[in-house]
């Protein structure tokens, strides 16, 4: 038997193959697993920060519009934007949305920093769709 201790061997000095294509589809299949279990949270875009207060609990239930109001004064009706100083369209579609039901509360959750004439307009807008049940939401104050 004999031996080659030669230069010219085939797998002399190269380093061993690695196949790709498993580690590939394993990797995939760790994304699309991810994919499907991670839930996602659905929101209508408008980050508010809410003032403090001491609030009561609630006795009775009514149908709630909920009106959010930025920092910049942007306002936000049941996932549908309004500009600042659009009382009307805001008021046309409070209408449209209590047509059907006499007793609607309307929850203003304007952020701390919200321009006072944005809330404003959200009450001229309550009021053009002749809604008077109006109430402003708050976070609770921690006790000291």
């Amino acid at each position: 038997m004999r031996f080659s201790t030669d230069a010219t061997d085939e797998h002399q000095g190269l380093a061993p193959d690695i196949n790709l294509i498993p580690f590939i589809d394993i990797l995939l299949v760790l994304v699309i697993f991810l994919m499907l279990t991670t839930t996602y949270v659905a929101r209508d875009g408008l980050r508010i920060d809410l003032p403090r207060a001491k609030t009561s609990p609630q006795t009775e239930t009514l149908k709630t519009l909920t009106v959010r109001i930025g920092a910049d004064g942007e306002t936000v009706l049941n996932g549908v934007r309004y500009q600042p100083n659009s009382s009307a369209a805001l008021g046309h579609d409070m209408l449209a949305l209590a047509r059907d039901n006499a007793n609607v509360r309307i929850v203003i959750e304007a952020d701390a920093q919200a321009p006072h004439q944005a809330v404003i307009n959200v009450m001229e807008a309550a009021g053009l769709a002749d809604l008077s049940q109006l109430h402003f939401s708050t976070r609770p104050t921690t006790s000291p």
